[in-house]
């Protein structure tokens, strides 16, 4: 399956890890599909974005997920996904931890 039939899905998309990993997986000729919180976010992240990549919206798309904590929060969001960049991780503080896998793998360093 070539990078631009896959469909990657990147949690806490708002995020600077997530931000990075979407460019990256968007520079290799990935579709993205980016969960924020709503979307006055995905509106300005797109916005913040376009002013170094100007095509960055034909390429990522946003699902909305206000709180990740409810059971199938994610469900509609990993339709027809192959990859998935876990970093959304809800914040106290105690806990400030992020997290990222990839489901298959891949490697954004090579």
């Amino acid at each position: 399956m070539s990078s631009s039939s896959q469909l990657c899905l990147v949690t806490g998309g708002g995020g600077f890890l997530a931000t990075q990993i979407i460019l990256l997986l968007v520079e290799r000729g990935y579709r993205v599909r980016s969960c924020v919180r709503s979307a006055a976010k995905g509106a300005a992240w797109i916005k913040k974005q376009a002013e170094t990549h100007p095509t960055i919206s034909e390429h990522v798309e946003f699902a909305y997920v206000a709180d990740m904590g409810v059971a199938g929060a994610y469900d509609r969001c990993i339709k027809d996904v192959s990859i998935v960049f876990h970093t959304a991780s809800p914040l106290t503080s105690r806990s400030r931890l992020v997290l990222c896998y990839s489901t298959c793998g891949l490697c954004l360093n090579s």
